[in-house]
């Protein structure tokens, strides 16, 4: 073969390679069948990806300057070993521990974070208990809630990341892990940073899905979506833990950004910057 006719062929072969990972990923995201093509790729904003706001919590020099808050809040090292992250402490007597932001209401919204648990850190007391770890608040009072907590059929297993929708004070019931169990909390409270994301759609089709360290392993989609309404207009994380045991847990890089509706595709997007 002469040395043209083999680019050539490793230019067609490049084409239709990535022609064919698109494809899948259509395939994926209208069936929920997991593809061949790498799904959990961590993917950069897009250019028409919109910044609602970002915070390192670096500028603090004492969590009384945080704002919106509840329970014993402190300011440690960040992720990286570098800045300030937000420590919230659980301990008996102290079971609802959080920090919230508001904004302009959104209908695709996406929320980010690095978080470090204290080694061996359990929320959930056999079937029992669970850890409210990002709630979103929508302007009709529906709340989308993503938290920690494990079946009621296994109670030794390790806890994983789950989403319900509350509405009227009535919670549906939680969604757990679905499309992998790793990584999972039960796998990363290990004094270890590792990166969460959410993103929630309102309105007809909504969904929400949930990335821990790049891999997706919760996705809504065609399932649930919860109720159509307004958009997301405040967020709080982590929130009340219904259970008996005593941690903490950081909370560093925070980012919420907002996408455009109809954007194909369920890739994660990049981790904030370090």
């Amino acid at each position: 073969m002469g040395v043209r006719a083999k680019w050539v062929g490793l230019l067609l072969g490049a084409v239709l390679s990535a022609a064919c990972s698109d494809a899948t990923d259509w395939l994926g995201a209208v069936t929920g069948i997991e593809g061949a093509s790498a799904r959990d790729e961590r993917r950069a904003m897009l250019a028409n990806d919109t910044t609602i706001m970002s915070e390192n919590f670096d500028a603090y020099t004492s969590a009384s300057q945080l704002g919106a808050r509840q329970g014993d809040l402190q300011l440690v090292d960040g992720h990286g070993g570098t800045g300030k992250a937000v420590r919230f402490w659980y301990a008996v007597g102290q079971l609802d521990s959080w920090l919230e932001r508001a904004f302009a209401p959104r209908g695709d919204l996406y929320v980010s974070f690095y978080y470090r648990t204290q080694a061996g850190a359990n929320p959930v007391a056999g079937t029992t208990g669970g850890l409210d770890w990002l709630s979103m608040f929508r302007t009709d009072g529906v709340v989308h809630r993503f938290a920690v907590a494990r079946a009621e059929s296994a109670p030794t297993a390790a806890p994983e990341f789950s989403v319900s929708t509350t509405v009227g004070g009535e919670s549906s019931r939680p969604l757990l892990q679905n499309v992998r169990k790793t990584p999972r909390f039960g796998t990363t409270n290990d004094d270890g940073w590792h990166h969460f994301v959410a993103h929630a759609v309102t309105g007809a089709g909504g969904y929400e899905r949930v990335w821990v360290d790049g891999t997706r392993v919760l996705d809504t989609k065609g399932r649930s979506g919860g109720p159509p309404g307004a958009g997301i207009g405040r967020i709080r994380l982590p929130g009340k833990l219904a259970a008996t045991a005593a941690f903490y847990l950081d909370v560093d890089d925070l980012r919420v950004w907002t996408a455009p509706s109809g954007r194909r595709g369920v890739r994660a997007p990049v981790a904030p910057p370090s």
